[in-house]
């Protein structure tokens, strides 16, 4: 699986922990070799130290390769060595690794399943819109007339359709969800009623923050 970010990195946000989860979801059924920066989105190195330029266990048996930057020598190294039956390219405009995925695919004919992410949403690609509309141009150069896509829902079926065409394969398969832990109570402490949220996430439609404040509005009654 491609995508430059995994265990125990978690600032990328939700591609990692779906990845995670998959990857725990299929435990013992597939063998899962994931490659990673040793660093996070935002350069930080995570609390627990890792191995870099050796295959290291995660916590869930999948495989993990730590480098301190990709190379597109490498990862054609890598895969060499792996021998894939599937390339799972994780997210879109992850340069360092979606080309270097979709390059060996195609030289060695090895099946791949390009997960977007969200990536192809409308308000996500006018965020660096030149960039974006530049690769995408590229990417519809090099794939075929029907590529193997994951998509999350229907609308980001209907997103790949839109930009790459309706002979696209694609299958839908929602995010598999963190095993939940034991529910709690939440116990309040302010006397007056009052509650304090913090909300760690990025401010967009797709987040449905005004869910939840709507929900906490409904509670306090």
């Amino acid at each position: 699986m491609l995508y430059p970010f995994y265990w125990p990195l978690y600032k990328a946000g939700g591609p990692v922990q779906s990845l995670y989860n998959l990857a725990g979801t299929f435990k013992g059924e597939v063998d899962f070799y994931l490659f990673s920066l040793d660093r996070d989105i935002d350069g930080e190195r995570p609390r627990q130290s890792v191995n870099l330029n050796t295959w290291t266990k995660g916590p869930q048996g999948e495989n993990i390769f730590f480098v301190s930057r990709f190379s597109l020598p490498l990862i054609f190294r890598l895969i060499n060595q792996i021998k894939p039956d599937v390339i799972f390219i994780n997210g879109m405009f992850n340069l360092q690794t979606t080309l270097p995925g979709l390059l060996k695919s195609r030289m060695s004919g090895i099946k791949m399943i390009i997960s977007p992410r969200g990536m192809l949403q409308s308000w996500a690609l006018e965020r660096n819109r030149f960039v974006k509309s530049s690769f995408l141009f590229f990417l519809k150069w090099m794939l075929k007339r029907a590529e193997e896509w994951h998509a999350t829902d229907e609308q980001e079926k209907l997103d790949i359709w839109k930009l790459f065409g309706k002979r696209q394969y694609v299958s839908v398969a929602s995010n598999i969800p963190r095993e939940p832990a034991d529910l709690k109570k939440i116990e309040f402490p302010s006397k007056s009623g009052e509650i304090k949220l913090v909300f760690l996430s990025l401010i967009n439609p797709n987040k449905n923050l005004h869910l939840i404040i709507e929900e906490v509005i409904k509670f306090n009654g």
